[in-house]
């Protein structure tokens, strides 16, 4: 077997040219630790990345559903005539006993922001130990807080946006790593 000097390799002659003998080496611990580190960060980023994907959807999941509740609970106000009925329940079975929304407190009227609108809602219903609610609609209620499970608010004002009219907003609070809201608002006219 031939070496080259300057190589310091065995070499196959070859025509003219002298060519290496091709060595099987494998990689150095460094090269392979080098090589893992980078996989990794790669892993860990897609991983991440995953994960905010996943809680993003869940968020906009809530979202569509508590818009899907405050529609509901606008149409169903819009049905009846925005009145409750004698149980204070909103009802499609609308008695003769039933009254319109009201403002029963003025204080609340200069609120927009809805964590505001919700704390100090004109009304709302009482929530059960499972998340569901139940009537009358409490009139005025103590500062309300979101929960766990979606639940809904609404505040009346009235002459607004002009006088003969009312303003009714529904919110609905929840809680999930922190308090989340919707709201939705109609204006009225002649209640």
């Amino acid at each position: 077997m031939i070496t080259n000097r300057f190589l310091r390799r065995p070499v196959i002659p070859v025509g003219k040219y002298l060519k290496p003998i091709l060595q099987n080496r494998g990689f150095s611990l460094l090269e392979a630790i080098f090589a893992i580190s980078i996989l990794s960060f790669g892993f860990v980023a897609l991983f991440s990345a995953s994960m905010s994907l996943m809680n993003g959807n869940k968020v906009s999941k809530r979202y569509l559903e508590a818009s899907v509740l405050g529609q509901s609970t606008m149409e169903s106000f819009k049905y009846t005539g925005f009145k409750l009925d004698s149980t204070g329940a909103i009802s499609a079975a609308l008695t003769p006993a039933g009254h319109p929304l009201s403002n029963p407190s003025n204080s609340n009227d200069s609120y927009t922001d809805p964590a505001q609108l919700f704390k100090f809602a004109d009304h709302a219903y009482t929530i059960r130990a499972n998340g569901t609610e139940k009537p009358p609609v409490l009139d005025n209620p103590a500062s309300l807080v979101p929960t766990k499970y979606m639940r809904r608010a609404w505040v009346v004002r009235d002459n607004v946006p002009s006088p003969g009219m009312k303003t009714v907003t529904i919110i609905v609070a929840w809680k999930e790593h922190f308090d989340q809201y919707f709201a939705i608002t109609t204006a009225i006219q002649g209640q």
